[in-house]
């Protein structure tokens, strides 16, 4: 090995080529599962230790997409989706001692047709779409012989209403959406016929509901910040405060939660611990809030938060929210 006329390295090359076979797959065989095991054999006269090549082509040998470089091993098992479908499929395999190569090329072979892959981007689950909003489809669908998938090739349906459109953008009014739940799927379909879906399930409204009523919640009222030790026994009291236009009597108790801030409901039981509030005069102002008990153990609370949340719902349906300031050090 020379660079600018000088010598750098050198290697003797042995006296003898190595040499390599194609073992499977056989001439004729077929590849329909979902993964594809080559394998080969190689041999080297001056017991030389060889690394192998695979390469794989779907056109006769015209070219070739390369599976795996410098292996010592002596087979290959791949995704049969890294396999271009083919009737006239075909691996070559090139072995190398470090100098002397040699090649073998298997016999023609069938590779079957490979289903697409679909992905929903938007909307997300769970959303919630009113009045005249519109609503945005949005995926992708990607085919292994017939590369990116649109138009015709994506399909967008409702379990409730049926055909939405088709394409990887699609834009429908909520107006023209049936109320309530709907389970929406995208279905990619290749040249070959082979389907795949994706699905995401939202919700159609004809009101918007009212926005979350964001309330005032003192835990340990008395204290700020409120000590809270994570895992602790016993019971921590967290008091909802009546204000202008909010009475803290009207919360169910039964559908308050209660926990770190992140996720009230992420762990545990974060459901009030007796099933009942009582009412009192926390903040001294004459009007009557309404205190709450919660297993501390079950919060959540982590060491290190800052701000423990409840979330709850009013017996006349108006979802509630707040927040107030722990210190767990």
């Amino acid at each position: 090995m020379l660079r600018d006329g000088v010598r750098i390295g050198s290697r003797d090359a042995s006296a003898n080529a190595p040499t390599v076979s194609v073992v499977s797959p056989a001439e004729g065989a077929t590849l329909d599962g979902p993964t594809a095991t080559l394998t080969w054999s190689g041999g080297d006269a001056d017991g030389d230790a060889l690394r192998y090549t695979v390469l794989y082509s779907a056109d006769d040998g015209t070219t070739w997409d390369t599976l795996t470089v410098n292996t010592d091993g002596t087979s290959l098992t791949v995704p049969r989706s890294d396999l271009v479908a083919s009737t006239t499929a075909r691996v070559r395999v090139i072995a190398t001692d470090g100098v002397r190569t040699a090649s073998a090329m298997s016999g023609r072979f069938t590779v079957g047709n490979n289903a697409p892959a679909v992905i929903i981007d938007t909307p997300a689950a769970g959303a919630l779409f009113s009045s005249v909003q519109n609503v945005d489809f949005t995926g992708a669908g990607f085919d292994a012989e017939d590369g990116a998938l649109d138009g015709a090739a994506l399909r967008w349906t409702s379990d409730v209403d049926g055909l939405l459109g088709t394409g990887s953008e699609l834009t429908v009014n909520a107006a023209d959406l049936t109320e309530g739940t709907h389970l929406v799927t995208l279905t990619a379909t290749d040249r070959a016929g082979a389907t795949a879906t994706a699905t995401v399930r939202i919700r159609i409204a004809r009101v918007a509901p009212p926005p979350v009523l964001q309330v005032r919640v003192e835990v340990k009222p008395g204290s700020d910040p409120a000590p809270v030790t994570p895992g602790s026994p016993g019971s921590l009291p967290v008091a909802v405060i009546t204000e202008d236009g909010f009475d803290a009597t009207t919360v169910d108790p039964l559908s308050v939660c209660f926990g770190a801030a992140d996720d009230p409901a992420g762990s545990g039981d974060c459901t009030e611990q007796h099933g009942e509030g009582h009412p009192e005069d926390v903040d001294g102002d004459g009007d009557l809030d309404l205190v709450l008990h919660f297993e501390t153990r079950q919060t959540g609370i982590r060491p290190g938060d800052e701000e423990a949340c409840l979330t709850s719902r009013t017996t006349d349906g108006r979802d509630i929210a707040g927040c107030d300031a722990i210190r767990t050090g």
